[in-house]
């Protein structure tokens, strides 16, 4: 179903040819169907915890296949993305899927991989993003104090900002109370105090079943996250190594968290393994919420 109007929607990638009516599919189809055979949904739509309802019969959100993300988007950004994004991982992300995300991958395909829920998550995180249930899409926030860095996606050929990082994490959906301990990783909420509308700090986490995946979005710090020296996740865009998922100790779902603060902290120059010297405020801030990688699950500032 159309999503767009060609005559008002500039795509959102070059912001200057119009989009097509339905623009890119944040969550391809193969990927989404790959899902939706595996298993129905698992947990209804929650908005800050509590239960969306739907209107006609009063009761829980919970529909049996995965919501639909949609983007504005040209024809050449989306056939630019889809030949050097897309085509790339998707033989990897199908055939890891369909082992639980078990099995080895080489740092190409790890690579590959992660610019790939780089792109999907930084358009679903985008404002212009719009989603197949009304519900969901009314319920949806996007009054983000900023626009996620999603031009360099279109380029020909793809050049991974250094900001941008994405990292991997073994999940069991089961919360098995031997999982390891979750985790919790301060990081600022603004980047420059003296320019506070220009360079935002974002973390996005999702997970399913087997993967958990946090995308970081950090303008001016470095990123040193502790997991990847504990052999707890994999750095996908700048690992550089062959390694299998399976083999990391397993966290539950929403195990792995990184908070917001507006606390000084004692570095400026990393993010993940600070700790402020006080904190005195946390924009942890869950919005609409579901623990399966394709539903809304956002950590955001």
């Amino acid at each position: 179903m159309p999503m767009f109007d060609p005559l008002r929607d500039v795509c959102g990638l070059c912001e200057t040819l119009p989009s097509t009516p339905t623009g890119e599919h944040v969550y391809p189809k193969w990927f989404l169907g790959d899902l939706d055979a595996s298993h129905r949904p698992l947990f209804p739509w929650t908005n800050n915890g509590v239960p969306l309802i739907r209107e006609r019969d009063q009761k829980p959100l919970h529909p049996p296949k995965r919501v639909r993300v949609f983007f504005p988007a040209c024809r050449p950004c989306n056939s630019a993305m889809n030949t050097n994004i897309e085509e790339p991982a998707k033989a990897a992300i199908r055939r890891l899927q369909s082992q639980g995300w078990s099995g080895s991958a080489t740092a190409s395909e790890w690579q590959a991989i992660g610019v790939w829920f780089a792109k999907t998550l930084l358009l679903s995180l985008h404002p212009s993003a719009r989603y197949s249930l009304e519900l969901v899409d009314q319920k949806w926030d996007r009054h983000l104090p900023w626009q996620p860095p999603v031009s360099w996606l279109s380029a020909d050929p793809i050049a991974i900002p250094d900001d941008v990082s994405v990292y991997l994490h073994r999940v069991d959906l089961a919360q098995n109370p031997t999982l390891a301990a979750p985790r919790r990783y301060y990081v600022p909420a603004i980047a420059d105090p003296d320019n506070p509308g220009e360079r935002q700090i974002a973390a996005l986490t999702k997970s399913t079943d087997g993967i958990g995946v946090s995308l970081l979005v950090h303008p001016g710090w470095a990123m040193d996250n502790p997991m990847v020296g504990d052999s707890e996740a994999i750095d996908a865009l700048r690992g550089g190594v062959s390694r299998d998922l399976a083999a990391f100790p397993p966290f539950g779902p929403g195990s792995i968290g990184w908070l917001a603060t507006s606390a000084q902290l004692k570095q400026r120059n990393k993010l993940g393994a600070l700790e402020p010297w006080k904190l005195t405020t946390n924009l942890f801030a869950p919005l609409l919420e579901r623990n399966d990688l394709a539903s809304w699950w956002q950590f955001q500032v």
